[in-house]
C-alpha cells in the first residue's frame, strides 16, 4: 500500500496541494461545456502567511454561475475545512450574494472514488457549524494551531447536491 498523502512531509505535499482536485474540476467543466476562468492563487512562489486570509483564500475559479472553491478528499473520504478558510469564504459569499444571481459554491471531489458534487456555500455552512449554529465545529486541528470542521463524503451526497 502506498503512503497516504496526509502522511507525507509538508514540503512534499505543498508541491501538488490542490492540483489534482483543480484539474478534475476543469475536466468536469469541459465535459459539461461550462465556461470557467482560473481565479485563485494556485500556490504562488510567495510567503502567504503575510497575506490576509480574504486574499489567501480567494476562490479557485470564476464561472458563469458563480465563484467556485475546489477541495478534494483522499482515502479517509473526509473534507477538512480550516476555520480560517471558512471565515474568508463567508466574506466572499457575502460579497457574491449582494450581486443578484451570483453565488459562491464549493466543488468537492472524492479522489478515491473519482466522484464530485457542487455544493452551495450556504449548505456547506450548515454542515460545518456547531449544534447552536453559532460557530464552526472543531473536529480536529492541523499543525496544532489550525482548527478545522470535518465533513464526511456521504453528507453532501445525501443532502441533494448537484453531482
Amino acid at each position: 500500500m502506498t503512503e497516504t498523502f496526509s502522511a507525507r512531509e509538508w514540503k512534499e505535499r505543498e508541491r501538488t496541494l490542490g492540483d489534482p482536485a483543480e484539474n478534475a474540476f476543469e475536466a468536469w467543466c469541459k465535459r459539461r461545456s461550462h465556461k470557467y476562468a482560473t481565479y485563485g492563487l494556485r500556490r504562488p512562489d510567495l510567503d502567504l502567511s503575510y497575506v490576509p486570509p480574504f486574499v489567501r483564500y480567494t476562490p479557485d475559479f470564476l464561472t458563469q454561475f458563480g465563484l467556485v472553491e475546489v477541495q478534494g478528499c483522499g482515502r479517509d473520504e473526509t473534507f477538512k475545512f480550516k476555520h480560517e478558510k471558512l471565515d474568508a469564504l463567508v466574506d466572499w459569499h457575502r460579497n457574491c450574494k449582494s450581486q443578484h444571481g451570483f453565488h459562491l459554491y464549493l466543488w468537492l471531489w472524492n479522489q478515491t472514488l473519482d466522484e464530485s458534487v457542487l455544493v452551495a456555500f450556504d449548505r456547506l455552512v450548515a454542515l460545518c457549524v456547531d449544534e447552536e449554529g453559532m460557530q464552526w465545529r472543531t473536529d480536529g486541528v492541523f499543525d496544532k494551531t489550525k482548527p478545522f470542521a470535518a465533513v464526511e463524503w456521504s453528507w453532501p451526497l445525501l443532502s441533494g447536491c448537484v453531482a
